[in-house]
């Protein structure tokens, strides 16, 4: 019997919930875990339908990034189908915490060694089993610890992923050696205070210091080095084998974004970075009240959110310009 064959013995389970729908499934090591999934509308149910996994950052949740990003919006708009991974969270007075196993962070999903990459690979099979999935344009997106975690399946799933666009990451996991050249997009703010531009031994920590009375003892755990975007995009830039300079080619008020290009198999690597930019989605709209504590220091903590860069159009660009292992050259 298959891999897929195998894996999907595994017992399915649907949960309704007030907002939307959470799936959930067990895992090969015993876990159960969940996510959601948001079909275009106006979707026919037979056409192909390329995915875009959108991941988290460490404390946060599937449902809440779901309800900030409008990326469901994005997915009507262009017609993939927009699906959100939970990380292991630990639960406070009712809310989840999440994490992501990015191995230098974060929380219990890296002290516990959950192989989250397992989780993803799964996920997909899953994914296929239900939906026509387009499998060579399966795309990878997520904010800090979510960043992370795309990038870690870059390194350990390329034979799947076919693209990854991180948003405020803190490095590649240092275990990385992808086996095929992966696409990527890097955004960052100049200014982010928890995720340094310029890199940093004591980064992150955020939800930490905004939720210490909810979270006691929390907040060395989610705290972790940081490496610097230039780094990152160096590294990228190497494994995927670009020999041509960066070159800018769009300059739009705080948002400057450029790419490496004759890079292997038709890839590049990509840099936006947002001047003055926090620890946040470009283009995206604060969700909680303002008016709150909790809503105002979290604001604070994370730093503004540029509308100079609509990041959801950006990524989705960038990601259908690629297809998966098996094409070896741009454009879709």
């Amino acid at each position: 019997m298959g891999r897929l064959s195998l894996r999907i013995l595994w017992t399915l389970l649907l949960l309704t919930v007030a907002c939307g729908s959470s799936l959930a499934f067990q895992t090969e090591d015993g876990r159960r875990r969940t996510y959601r999934v948001h079909e275009p509308v106006g979707w026919n149910g037979s056409d192909p339908l390329p995915v875009v996994l959108v991941f988290h950052g460490g404390g946060g949740n599937a449902k809440n990034i779901q309800e900030h990003l409008d990326m469901d919006e994005t997915a009507n708009a262009h017609g993939f189908l927009a699906v959100y991974p939970q990380g292991i969270a630990r639960k406070f007075l009712g809310l989840e915490f999440g994490a992501w196993n990015g191995e230098f962070c974060c929380g219990a999903a890296m002290e516990e060694g959950v192989d989250d990459v397992a989780y993803v690979d799964q996920l997909l099979d899953v994914l296929v089993e239900h939906y026509p999935i387009d499998e060579e344009r399966i795309y990878a997106t997520g904010i800090s610890n979510g960043a992370l975690m795309t990038q870690k399946l870059a390194c350990e799933l390329s034979d799947r992923i076919a693209a990854i666009a991180p948003v405020a990451g803190p490095g590649v996991p240092p275990s990385c050696e992808p086996e095929r050249p992966v696409p990527v997009l890097l955004i960052h703010g100049t200014a982010d205070p928890l995720v340094f531009y310029e890199g940093g031994e004591v980064c992150g920590g955020g939800f930490g210091e905004m939720l210490d009375p909810l979270l006691p003892g929390e907040q060395e755990s989610m705290r972790f080095p940081c490496a610097a975007v230039v780094d990152q995009q160096a590294f990228w830039a190497e494994a995927n084998g670009c020999e041509a300079a960066y070159e800018v080619t769009l300059e739009q008020g705080q948002a400057t974004c450029g790419e490496f290009s004759e890079c292997s198999g038709g890839r590049t690597v990509a840099l936006c970075s947002i001047e003055d930019g926090g620890h946040t989605w470009p283009g995206s709209e604060s969700n909680c009240n303002t008016e709150r504590a909790r809503c105002a220091n979290y604001q604070e903590t994370v730093g503004p959110i540029s509308q100079d860069l609509d990041a959801n159009e950006a990524i989705w660009a960038f990601f259908q310009r690629f297809g998966g292992p098996s094409e070896e050259l741009e454009g879709r």
